[in-house]
């Protein structure tokens, strides 16, 4: 596909938009003048080995409505604060969903969806800062 195909330029501006739906740098920003810098990068980490968790329970099999409900409400507080609100939205949505027990296998898809988007995000960003400071304490004063 040519690089000047108008066609293939929405695709490239759809991904991007879509990207920037995932992850919010600025609210990160946030919680990263509220916690510190590292702190703020131990929950990301945290939080995606938690959505890893999540993910596969749900895998595993149906999971209990309560139980989901409950996972769903804590993890729409924290995507919000690490920079996540398209999670936090859909983890609004099943929270609610849950609750009603109605269109609950939609919610749990798109939250799915969101979930797996946002853990592979949140390694990456939490490899790149352990490589950030492993190669700065190695470019160091005493090396």
């Amino acid at each position: 596909m040519d690089e000047q195909d108008p066609a293939h330029q929405d695709e490239r501006n759809s991904a991007h938009r879509d990207a920037n739906r995932i992850r919010d740098l600025d609210a990160f920003a946030d919680a990263s003048d509220v916690f510190g810098p590292e702190a703020a990068m131990a929950h990301l980490r945290l939080f995606g080995t938690e959505l890893e968790q999540h993910l596969s329970w749900i895998e595993r099999g149906t999971p209990d409505l309560q139980a989901l409900q409950d996972m769903a409400h804590r993890t729409a507080g924290r995507a919000g604060v690490l920079g996540f609100p398209s999670l936090a939205n859909a983890s609004a949505n099943l929270d609610e969903a849950s609750g009603l027990n109605a269109g609950v296998t939609a919610a749990l898809d798109h939250w799915t969806w969101q979930a797996r988007r946002a853990a592979e995000i949140a390694a990456r960003e939490t490899d790149q800062a352990a490589l950030d400071a492993n190669t700065s304490r190695s470019d160091g004063p005493d090396n």
